[in-house]
């Protein structure tokens, strides 16, 4: 059963219409069963023209989860990614909170995410606190452990933990990326 919004792309030609080779008819428009909220943040385009999509699901308990979904380049899912074309994950980060606000297609079929986790009844961190975080997949959906920590990079901009907000990622030629985001601020200009 399918509880709430799902991931919707359509494809316009240069002419304004709708692209009715694209998907079905112009349009895709891929839910998560058993999930009640799924909402897209972010889009990229691969180099072989496949589009990978990215946000966040939760169920009905309230868990966010993040959530990756790819496509080719005729808007029908990629079923060789992840399970069935979707990634639903909480990358290790427990019983916490994940939301994935930009994704970048990189080359060698491999993917960056970034976002942030907020944190609730973890042990190790106060309720509430947010943290960003950058997460490498591989093309079949599967964390790229030669990047960062196994996959992973945790990080805060500021010292308080509170008030962050992740917003875009940008890979820069030399293959470098710079996040953008909110965060509280100690400094004053």
């Amino acid at each position: 059963e399918t509880y709430g919004n799902a991931f919707g792309l359509v494809r316009i030609n240069d002419r304004g219409e709708i692209d009715p080779n694209f998907g079905t008819n112009g349009k895709v428009c891929k839910s998560i069963p058993s999930f009640y909220e799924t909402t897209c943040k972010s889009f990229d385009l691969k180099q072989d023209k496949g589009i990978v999509m990215a946000g966040f699901t939760r169920t009905v308990n309230g868990e966010q989860k993040g959530v990756v979904m790819q496509f080719n380049p005729d808007g029908k899912i990629d079923s060789s990614f992840a399970e069935a074309g979707v990634l639903i994950s909480n990358f290790d980060f427990g019983f916490n909170d994940v939301l994935i606000r930009s994704v970048k297609a990189l080359p060698g079929d491999k993917m960056m995410l970034f976002g942030q986790v907020t944190y609730k009844d973890d042990p190790n961190e106060t309720n509430g606190t947010q943290k960003f975080f950058l997460v490498r997949v591989n093309g079949d959906g599967t964390l790229d452990n030669s990047f960062a920590d196994n996959g992973k990079r945790v990080f805060v901009f500021s010292g308080s933990l509170h008030s962050q907000s992740a917003e875009y990622l940008h890979v820069l030629p030399d293959g470098k990326l710079l996040a953008t985001g909110t965060c509280d601020s100690l400094e004053t200009i």
